[in-house]
């Protein structure tokens, strides 16, 4: 299925777990991937594990950096004319959060989570937006860690605030492009077989890159601004 041939579709994060496997599926549907990582000595294992050369471009940037993502921004703009999806994948879950309660978190974990998690989030988009065009997409990984609908946990309060506020920000930038005929959206990846899900999770990185294709690939002018979790929107 090549449902997006012709299309170029940018991945944050992309070296590993569910960036690369939302690598993998986004070539497999035809696009040409900008695969972003912030390490330079992993790119020629990634370029290794996602192959195809020809419609693959690999790009060294630190997003909780602002100065980093200004210059990708014009080095990608000055190689490609546009970007149809945006995918921000890239993230932290920090050790030290893992256990830490909410009446004891740390303010240096919660500013670095949120510094990578939001705020590298929020300076992609308004570097990247200018380059996506009508009937474009934004799409946000997120979590139901940060689903306010359920109450959060006690427990590993800067990920799920970054979480929360990732998806309040999904709606507010929706809002804004909506104009422009931009679909934002985000969504919950489940529970992931990854270095950051750890060794409860259930599911495989493959399974994992269902609704982030379906966000991708949708008829345009539907419902955006949402939270999604197996292509249906749910509460947040």
């Amino acid at each position: 299925m090549n449902e997006l041939n012709g299309k170029t579709a940018l991945i944050t994060g992309a070296n590993r777990g569910i960036g690369l496997a939302l690598a993998r599926r986004f070539l497999a549907g035809g696009a040409t991937c900008i695969l972003v990582i912030r390490d330079a000595a992993k790119r020629d294992e990634l370029a290794a594990a996602v192959g195809n050369p020809e419609r693959v471009r690999i790009e060294v940037a630190d997003i909780a950096d602002a100065a980093s993502i200004f210059a990708l921004c014009e080095r990608v703009g000055a190689r490609f004319d546009r970007i149809d999806v945006l995918l921000n994948n890239a993230a932290i879950f920090m050790a030290e959060d893992r256990t830490m309660r909410a009446d004891s978190l740390a303010p240096e974990v919660l500013r670095r989570t949120l510094d990578v998690n939001v705020i590298g989030t929020v300076m992609m988009c308004t570097s990247f937006a200018p380059l996506v065009p009508a009937g474009g997409r934004i799409i946000n990984v997120s979590s139901t860690m940060g689903q306010l609908s359920d109450g959060l946990e006690p427990y590993a309060t800067a990920y799920s605030l970054s979480k929360t506020a990732l998806n309040a920000y999904t709606s507010s930038l929706a809002a804004a492009l909506h104009a422009k005929k931009i679909l934002v959206d985000s969504f919950h990846p489940g529970w992931v077989k990854t270095e950051m899900g750890g060794p409860g999770a259930r599911i495989e990185p493959s399974a994992a890159t269902e609704t982030a294709y379906f966000l991708a690939t949708r008829e345009g002018g539907g419902t955006t601004g949402r939270f999604w979790f197996e292509s249906k929107p749910i509460a947040w």
